[in-house]
Order: C-alpha cells, then structure tokens, then sequence
C-alpha cells in the first residue's frame, strides 16, 4: 500500500522526505511518548514544563492529521538511564547513548560532541531500529551552557519539538519552506503544512474505502476489505498518470 502511495505522491508536488534511506516505520502508529525525569543545569525548562510542552506539540501538530492512523501519546515522566543526558547521541561507537527500548524518549543532554553550537535547538536519532521497523528513537534537547533554546517562546519550543518528534517517527526534512518539517528552524509556525500532513500519511496511512463510493455495512468477515480499497488507489494513480500525459501532450 505504502509503494502506491509514494508513485501517487511522486506524481504530485511533495517534498517531504524520509529520515534514513528507505522506509522505516513504528510497527504500532500509536507511539508512547516518554519525557526524561532529570533536569540539565544550563536548561531552564523543567522536566514537569518539557512533557507539557510536549502534549501541546503533539495535540496541536501531529496528532490532528486525519489522514494517518499516527497518534503520539505523551505518557507521565520517565526514569531513564542517566547516559542519555550526558553521552552522544549516536546509535554505534564509544560512547554513545543506550538504544531506546521502544517508543520516543525526550530528553535534555548537554554532550558538546553532539551540541558543538549553542544554535543547534535540538537533535533527533531513531537508534534502535531493525529493518524497515522502528524500536526506539531520542530527541535530544540542547542543554550546553548559554543554548538559545532557553531564549525561545513557548510557541517556538512547542514547533521545535514537533518537529523532532517528526524525525523520530520517520519523516526527514522538507523542502517546502512553510512546512514544520523544513530544515531551518522558523518562528511562527502554528500549524502543519500540507508536505507535512502528507508525509505522515505516507508513513501511517489510514486506510479507509476511496473517497466517493456508495456502499452498504457489512460483516466484515464475510468480504474482502482490501480489493475495494486497492482498486480505487489505481484507478486514482491512472487518473493522475494520465492528466500528466495530457498536459505534457498539449504544451
């Protein structure tokens, strides 16, 4: 389903990319979402303030895509092994943080590996991943001395880590400059753009019968749900394959 998507949108203007070479995805769309226990000294936001901001960057960005099966749940705070506030943010090598057991962990480091600027707000890393599947993934936000996410407005916080949470879940930068998911860090952002909705519907499609079908409810043990479905997202890819032909024709 998800390769029929990808020619449907490679025939559109999207830009949305993928965080790794190929497709990778949370086996589960409902992703918990765990907020480190511990505070950094160089930050000013408290733990209790992160997982806020948190729920408030989840329920005002990501989880109002109705396209998606994705829900990032934010759960209480979470004890978690002191290494990942102070060691690098790499999955291999010395010195690296432990791989996340499962879900998203948020938290604050202050490692200058991985931090070598006060201007870089955050970093993300799913590092446990196997296969196409994704385990565990950290957001790591920056807690050296004087780091400029302490200068930020609430609002700005609450896009920063919505859009790290999008990483972590799957999705790379856009090209799209009024997406949460472009590459710079922009203030103002109060809503998803439509790059970014259509990333995490790429990633975790709802799937549902195509859009403008009459139909009856039934027992869904007694048909196949899936014919229907696949079918129209063809029907739809030929449509689209041939509107382009049509225009290429006529220039």
């Amino acid at each position: 389903m998800k390769l029929i998507l990808l020619a449907i949108f490679a025939l559109s203007t999207h830009a949305f990319t993928l965080v790794g070479s190929s497709i990778a995805t949370y086996s589960n769309p409902e992703i918990p979402v765990y907020i480190g226990d511990s505070s950094c000294s160089n930050l000013d936001t408290t733990p209790e303030e992160l997982r806020d901001l948190s729920i408030k960057a989840m329920e005002k960005f990501w989880n109002k895509v109705s396209t998606s099966e994705l829900r990032l749940d934010v759960q209480g705070l979470k004890n978690i092994d002191s290494s990942f506030y102070t060691d690098k943010i790499c999955s291999t090598g010395t010195g690296c943080i432990p791989a996340v057991p499962n879900g998203v962990y948020i938290i604050c480091n202050d490692n200058t590996t991985t931090f070598t600027s006060t201007g870089i707000l955050a970093v993300t890393l799913p590092n446990n991943v196997t296969g196409s599947t994704i385990v565990g993934g950290v957001v790591a936000i920056n807690a050296i001395a004087s780091t400029k996410f302490n200068g930020l407005s609430e609002n700005e916080k609450i896009s920063v880590i919505a859009h790290e949470v999008g990483h972590a879940f799957g999705l790379g930068h856009s090209k799209i400059e009024d997406s949460l998911m472009y590459a710079s860090s922009k203030s103002g952002r109060t809503r998803l753009g439509r790059d970014d909705w259509d990333g995490a519907t790429f990633l975790y499609p709802k799937e549902q019968g195509p859009a403008g079908l009459c139909g009856t409810i039934k027992d869904v043990s007694e048909q196949n749900t899936q014919g229907p479905f696949i079918l129209g997202l063809f029907a739809l890819l030929f449509l689209l394959i041939g509107h382009k032909a049509f225009i290429l024709k006529n220039r």
